[in-house]
């Protein structure tokens, strides 16, 4: 697959708010690592990975480069869908500092993406242990929970993946893809369960990653 499953998008305030304030920065500003990585987080937030590459890849590539902004490169270029790219930003970021929870959720990501649920399990493990020292918003621990559903269900622990799933929506945080993902671990299960989640993740993401595959588990036109 190519560019990283992430329906969520901030709303067209929160875009238009963000946009303002960093064309309120001056020149020097704009220019700083800081400014930077607002304008990669607004591009990616918008939509624009590959914006959001540009504007990271130069400081990137410094020796030395912070390990919160490898972490925001690395979620760059996996949504750019340069995923060898993206694992070795994340590892990057984490030999800056083993204990930033973006870097960890990343290296959980690719772990997932790989399909490899002991390394992923790993990561995960480090992650809620940084978390509790590292404060994150709720949609953070959402995501970071989804991860740990989809690699128990590639572990084979389906009722636990199914109960991990539920705890991810049951946060009210949870993004967009959760939906399908809970979905596809209900059929042959619930079968009434996994309509009304492929349903729902149609409504929140009609053009969003899994759209084609939800459309077509419930029998509509792709």
């Amino acid at each position: 697959s190519g560019a990283a499953a992430d329906d969520a998008r901030a709303s067209d305030e929160e875009l238009a708010e963000a946009r303002a304030a960093l064309d309120a920065l001056s020149a020097e500003e704009r220019a700083s690592t800081d400014g930077r990585m607002r304008a990669a987080r607004l591009a990616l937030a918008s939509g624009q990975p590959d914006e959001a590459v540009r504007e990271l890849a130069p400081l990137a590539r410094r020796n030395g480069a912070p390990a919160p902004l490898l972490a925001l490169y690395g979620q760059a270029l996996l949504a750019a869908g340069q995923v060898e790219e993206a694992a070795r930003a994340y590892a990057s970021s984490e030999a800056r500092d083993a204990t930033l929870p973006e870097a960890l959720y990343g290296r959980a990501q690719m772990a997932v993406r790989g399909r490899n649920a002991r390394e992923a399990f790993y990561h995960l493990d480090r992650l809620d242990r940084a978390l509790v020292v590292h404060d994150r918003p709720a949609g953070f621990r959402a995501s970071a929970l989804l991860l740990r559903a989809r690699a128990q269900r590639f572990a084979g622990n389906d009722a636990e993946a199914r109960r991990t799933f539920a705890r991810v929506l049951a946060t009210g945080a949870a993004p967009p893809e959760a939906y399908f993902h809970f979905a596809e671990a209900h059929v042959g299960h619930d079968g009434r369960a996994a309509r009304e989640a492929f349903a729902r993740y149609l409504e929140l993401a009609p053009d969003g990653y899994y759209a084609r595959r939800a459309r077509r588990a419930l029998g509509m036109p792709e």
